[in-house]
């Protein structure tokens, strides 16, 4: 079964999310150790939990993945991150490192508005100028059903203008280039407030860096070795590759199959 399905249906059926905390055997004290924490967004599923934790724990560094989404809403999800982030003693490592989903990257800038964090050395943030669309549109097409699926929080995501924030570290931005397959069904929702400005400017996200990405949302998830190279890359260097895509494709977005 696709990938894309699979979470969709664990999603849909409430099969739960396990928090993710991996230690690196290690003599040194976190003081002297790196961790990644991993926030990820409303396609947090079990399966895609197996591929993040396949393809981060190759990097060197403690990982971290909690479940950010709680169905109560925003307040609650940012509330969890926040008590995360204090039972994990996070802040007590050298360097902490972010990789955010649209809705982790949100609620991570909402947590840094009440409180820095000191050892905070890099933050790359997942945006898709078409999916960030999404929970409008599908509480404007479906009000129904979609909080059935993802709860409170959707309705609350829908309702919120995504403001970025100077992260104080250096920030990058993976910008998605495709429309998953479920917002190529609401296309027209999609496309009320005008065309999808994939400019990374047009986010209002601080930057020292950015680069396209050839994917779709639900694509993020599971087919992390598209861009994982990249991600490890800015963490360790303040910048992507010289490699990296940094002219938007030109591709449809919307024209399937993904390439």
């Amino acid at each position: 079964m696709n990938p894309a399905y699979h979470s969709l249906l664990q999603i849909a059926f409430r099969i739960p999310v396990r928090e993710v905390v991996l230690r690196k055997p290690a003599d040194a004290p976190a003081e002297e150790r790196d961790a990644l924490l991993v926030l990820p967004g409303l396609s947090d599923a079990p399966v895609n939990r197996r591929f993040q934790t396949a393809c981060f724990s190759r990097f060197p560094y403690d990982l971290f993945i909690p479940v950010c989404v709680q169905r109560q809403g925003m307040a609650q999800s940012l509330e969890h991150l926040d008590q995360f982030i204090r039972v994990q003693e996070l802040e007590r490592y050298r360097r902490l490192y972010v990789f955010g989903y649209i809705l982790g990257g949100y609620l991570f800038t909402e947590l840094l508005r009440r409180r820095r964090l000191s050892n905070l050395a890099g933050v790359v943030f997942d945006r898709g100028p078409i999916q960030e669309r999404a929970p409008e549109a599908l509480m404007r097409q479906i009000p129904r059903i979609a909080p059935l699926i993802s709860g409170r929080v959707l309705r609350d995501f829908a309702a919120v203008r995504y403001r970025g924030l100077d992260t104080g570290a250096p920030a990058g931005l993976l910008v998605e280039h495709k429309a998953t397959r479920l917002m190529t069904v609401f296309r027209k929702a999609a496309l009320r407030p005008g065309p999808p400005d994939f400019d990374p400017a047009s986010f209002g996200q601080p930057f020292q860096d950015y680069c396209y990405v050839p994917l779709d949302h639900d694509q993020m998830y599971y087919r992390l070795e598209v861009f994982s190279g990249e991600l490890l890359h800015f963490f360790q260097h303040g910048h992507f590759s010289a490699q990296a895509p940094r002219t938007p494709f030109a591709a449809d977005p919307f024209k399937y199959p993904p390439q």
